[in-house]
């Protein structure tokens, strides 16, 4: 038995031998998730990790536990590369793996999504597009001269947000669009279902935008769903991304 850290190798060959998907801050706890994968992970996704169960991602410590010479060479032999070769061979153009400040439940969903539902493997890949990227539901909506709350028919088209006031969409309940390219995502902790979205615009300012949730279920679908949508929009063209024009009375979806 021996530690992970304590057979020749410093921690900089640890990066090199298991190519994190981002760089490991020197404060930052290391951990491994050894069981069928193989790969180094910060702490804060070890949290995600050790949520999905120990049926599908064991979790341990580079600098306290020990590990046997097959799993040390088990570990050799994948890292992090090689792992997602395997678990990202399918994943949509239009997706994008969970940034180092991404919300917790964005990391929760996406290993769920990638290792207990095998969503990305090779030869799962759809012409049909993921669900985030035609989400619908209702939300409430405050107010941006008088701070009411009003509840609203939301849509992700096309790299946009737009809401109505009815589930028939179409001109006479069009209310308003935000596109989400560029778009910060921000969950508040304390009640769990309220999102804020802070958009560039183009004179400079920033527009933000208020909702609320019926729970902090739903607000983590709409999370998920704005998060990839924003990705989505980034390989669009400013055109496509562009809010939905009126021409002659009738609302213009792309």
């Amino acid at each position: 038995m021996r530690s992970l850290l304590c057979v020749q190798r410093s921690p900089c060959e640890l990066r090199r031998l298991c190519e994190p998907r981002e760089p490991l801050r020197p404060s930052a706890e290391r951990a491994l998730a050894l069981d069928a994968d193989g790969i180094l992970i910060c702490a804060n996704c070890a949290g995600s990790h050790r949520g999905l169960g120990t049926h599908i991602s064991k979790v341990r410590s580079t600098d306290l536990d020990t590990f046997t010479d097959d799993e040390f060479e088990w570990i050799e032999s994948l890292g992090n590369a090689k792992s997602n070769g395997l678990w990202e061979a399918g994943l949509p153009s239009s997706m994008r793996r969970p940034a180092a400040d991404a919300p917790a439940c964005i990391r929760r969903i996406w290993l769920k999504q990638k290792y207990d539902e095998q969503r990305f493997t090779a030869g799962t890949q759809s012409s049909v597009p993921p669900d985030h990227e035609s989400h619908r539901g209702w939300m409430w909506k405050q107010g941006g001269v008088v701070p009411t709350w009003r509840k609203r028919y939301f849509c992700v088209d096309h790299g946009r947000l737009l809401w109505f006031t009815s589930e028939a969409v179409g001109d006479s309940s069009f209310r308003g669009s935000m596109p989400l390219l560029g778009t910060s995502l921000y969950l508040d902790d304390a009640d769990g279902r309220t999102l804020t979205l802070r958009a560039p615009a183009e004179d400079g300012r920033t527009v933000s935008l208020l909702l609320r949730t019926v729970d902090s279920e739903a607000a983590e679908e709409w999370l998920w769903s704005l998060y990839q949508s924003a990705a989505a929009a980034e390989c669009m063209s400013p055109s496509a991304a562009a809010p939905p024009q009126r021409r002659k009375g009738f609302l213009s979806f792309r």
